[in-house]
């Protein structure tokens, strides 16, 4: 599969996940559309420090009955709808498009994923709603690289929360 090809309907999360060299981005709705390492913005050369404490995008998804049947067989263990429940998004990537990063000023052949911790109150709900609301947490300049951390914070339509994620990002800066 070439980059920007919209991956086969059958594809599961894990296989998406697994497919060595990539960068996936993953929802429910929509069409998913694969990018590879190569994806450049053609503009940002280092991660933008005034979004820092700044909101890059809230929305609405749906915690799909048929996503998590999908990833539970997929992982096939004894309890893979438990992992499928609490494992079923990647909140930077919530909507399968790369605009959180595009917003950060990231350019994906001059990043790492270094991290990803998830801290869950409970399990989603099979076909409930999600209000996700992504936010830049810190960035740490560390001379040819910056740091960053988004947090992306899950929670009911009536605001109780339901999931924390924190993913830690490693973006090399261009030589001069």
């Amino acid at each position: 599969m070439q980059a920007g090809h919209v991956n086969n309907p059958g594809d599961t999360v894990f296989e998406l996940l697994t497919r060595p060299g990539r960068y996936i981005a993953l929802l429910e709705e929509g069409p998913r559309v694969e990018c590879g390492l190569k994806y450049d913005i053609g503009e940002g050369n280092h991660v933008r420090p005034e979004l820092v404490g700044q909101v890059l995008k809230q929305t609405r998804v749906r915690a799909s009955r048929a996503r998590m049947e999908d990833l539970a067989q997929t992982l096939g263990t004894d309890s893979a709808m438990d992992t499928a429940r609490v494992a079923l998004f990647f909140g930077v990537t919530i909507t399968r498009d790369l605009e959180v990063v595009e917003k950060m000023g990231m350019v994906m052949d001059r990043a790492l994923m270094a991290g990803h911790e998830i801290q869950w109150t409970r399990p989603f709900e099979p076909d409930e709603d999600v209000d996700v609301t992504i936010t830049m947490k810190s960035l740490d300049d560390k001379g040819d690289k910056d740091i960053g951390v988004v947090e992306a914070l899950f929670a009911t339509p009536a605001g109780d929360e339901i999931q924390r994620q924190f993913s830690t990002f490693v973006h090399f800066k261009p030589k001069s």
